[in-house]
């Protein structure tokens, strides 16, 4: 191009790096902004709504803030379901103790108080109970041999604060002190030498007990049955990063499906993403993120020719692929086929969920301690002033296992953040629906799709 002048015009010779590192520092904000909203899916998926239950205005979306309804689809969903119901009768504890005040304490070292400290205050006896008051506990006749007594205590503790930190090992300011002191009343069984306690089943608006928890996520239950997940989720952003426009949108969707069948795994992964305004065709970008688009692998533990146990794993990358590859574990995120059991190592202190009729839902009271704790986790990016979130994740048991699961979570994100000497801005408002039905207990089998 030519100046006014008829001369040709010379470039800057500090132009075209100049804008090399522009771009470059482009794509590594917006980077950073695409781990933000995958580091957010992975915390609400497993969240729950931090609304008032006692603010009839919180099932509308309003000027102040996302909101999102935890009842709208909960009846369809426990239709589909074919229905909940709740088999856990109450459980003793297999240690057993000398004298009944340290069978109560240790109930709540074990069974109420999850990952916090408790210091003992009081231990007070209510008296022994008759045989009318324990035919209402309904401890299961399989536990009742050898019972002498049933003694009722009273156990006043104290909760010590915990502190949350950034991944980087910095202080979060801790959300709103809850009551520490609390009361709990305990059940214990006095047998002929020794006491042990009794957990009974948790009530409608209680937290649940770990006895409860880990009856319902034993993985021993899930060794064969069928996954099937379906996500979505949308972000609509507006900001500026080194000068550029960040406005635009994100679209993922994925459905999987994973059988399990004793020493057999089949899994099969469709997610499609979609970018628009700033970030259309950054979609290899964002996979990168978000994981694989297409996946298909089946894994089989066998016996190998020296009689040791290992496991063969074939994949497909592609759905219109007829051929199969032989791949190893680590290739999809794990390194033995018993990770892929439903729940596997993967422990959430209990003390967050509250029972319900269903089931059981993620404790409003500690959502935003929770938040708080998981996105410390993820990403240093955030400060609490940053977002506001509404949130729930419901878990529906039935025949005493997990049958279904719904997430729903609706975010508002105002941030500013400096990177390589540029700075970004953004503002973003992320929904997330995703619901996981679990079916065909003791009935799904695999085929091993590359038998002859």
């Amino acid at each position: 191009m030519n100046n006014l002048y008829g001369k040709p015009r010379r470039k800057n010779p500090i132009d075209k790096e100049t804008k090399r590192m522009k771009s470059t520092t482009f794509k590594k904000l917006m980077s950073l902004l695409l781990v933000l909203a995958m580091a957010l899916t992975l915390v609400f998926a497993t969240s729950c709504s931090k609304k008032d239950e006692d603010d009839d205005d919180d099932d509308k979306k309003t000027e102040d803030g996302p909101s999102v309804d935890a009842e709208e689809g909960r009846d369809e969903f426990i239709s589909e379901l074919g229905g909940v119901s709740d088999t856990y009768a109450g459980a003793v504890s297999e240690e057993s103790f000398a004298t009944a005040e340290e069978a109560a304490e240790a109930y709540v070292a074990e069974e109420v108080v999850g990952d916090s400290y408790a210091t003992i205050t009081n231990t007070t006896s209510k008296g022994e109970l008759n045989d009318t008051q324990i035919d209402l506990l309904n401890i299961p006749e399989e536990l009742s041999d050898g019972i002498v007594a049933v003694e009722e205590l009273e156990v006043e503790y104290t909760l010590a604060e915990s502190t949350a930190y950034t991944a980087n090992g910095n202080e979060i300011e801790a959300c709103d002190t809850l009551n520490t002191s609390k009361k709990v009343r305990v059940y214990v069984i006095k047998y002929e030498n020794d006491w042990k306690y009794f957990t009974p089943c948790p009530v409608n608006g209680e937290t649940i007990s770990k006895s409860y928890y880990d009856s319902v996520f034993d993985n021993d239950k899930y060794r064969n049955c069928t996954l099937t997940t379906t996500m979505t989720l949308y972000a609509d952003m507006k900001g500026n990063a080194a000068g550029q426009s960040l406005d635009g949108g994100l679209e993922v969707t994925m459905n999987q499906t994973i059988k399990h069948d004793g020493k057999k795994v089949f899994i099969e992964q469709v997610m499609t993403i979609k970018g628009t305004g700033a970030y259309a065709g950054q979609e290899d970008m964002m996979a990168s993120s978000f994981g694989d688009e297409y996946l298909c692998a089946y894994m089989e533990e066998v016996t190998n020719e020296y009689g040791y146990p290992e496991t063969v794993c074939y994949i497909k990358d592609s759905a219109t692929a007829t051929e199969w590859y032989e791949g190893e574990l680590y290739q999809i995120g794990f390194s033995k086929i018993e990770e892929l059991t439903p729940f596997y190592n993967q422990y959430l202190d209990y003390t967050y969920f509250t029972k319900t009729e269903f089931g059981f839902a993620l404790a409003d009271e500690n959502a935003q301690k929770y938040i708080e704790q998981a996105m410390a986790q993820l990403t240093n990016l955030l400060t609490g002033d940053d977002w506001d979130f509404d949130l729930y994740a419901e878990y529906y048991v039935c025949d005493g296992v997990l049958s279904g699961m719904r997430n729903n979570a609706e975010v508002a994100l105002d941030m500013t953040q400096s990177y390589g000497g540029q700075t970004m801005t953004m503002s973003m408002f992320e929904t997330l629906q995703q619901t996981i039905t679990v079916t065909d207990y003791g009935t799904t089998v695999v085929e091993n799709p590359i038998a002859d």
